[in-house]
C-alpha cells in the first residue's frame, strides 16, 4: 500500500535553508521516497533545481547523488560549493536533525516526535 501525506512541516524549512551556501533562497521542496527536488534562486546562476536520490533509514532519512538542473556551466562549481557545505553540516532544529557525512556525498535527515 502507498499512501500519500502533504502536510506542513514546522521548521524544517528553516533547518534546509542552513545547508544552501550563502546567497541561494530555496523558493520550493518536493520530497517523495524516491526523490528531492528543491528550486532555487543562485547569484549568477538563476533559477535552478537541486536533486537528490532519497532512501529511507528508520525514523530519518539518507539523501545522495546531488544534481543540479538548470544550473549551466557553473554547475561543476555550484555542486562543489554544496558538497562543501553538506560536510560540514551537523545542525538541529525543533524536532530536526541534518547532518552531512564528511565528502558532502550523502546527507542524513531525522526527526523525533515531541
Amino acid at each position: 500500500m502507498q499512501i500519500s501525506i502533504d502536510l506542513e512541516l514546522p521548521e524544517l524549512e528553516t533547518v534546509l535553508a542552513a545547508l544552501l551556501p550563502a546567497g541561494i533562497e530555496l523558493r520550493s521542496l518536493r520530497l517523495d521516497r524516491q526523490q528531492l527536488r528543491a528550486g532555487l534562486q543562485a547569484p549568477m546562476v538563476g533559477a535552478c533545481t537541486l536533486t537528490a536520490q532519497v532512501s529511507q533509514a528508520g525514523a530519518g532519512l539518507i539523501l545522495s547523488r546531488f544534481d543540479l538542473e538548470g544550473a549551466g556551466l557553473a554547475k561543476p562549481l555550484a555542486l562543489g560549493a554544496l558538497r562543501r557545505k553538506l560536510a560540514e553540516v551537523d545542525r538541529q532544529s525543533g524536532p530536526w536533525r541534518i547532518w552531512g557525512e564528511s565528502e558532502g556525498d550523502r546527507l542524513q535527515v531525522s526527526w523525533r516526535r515531541g
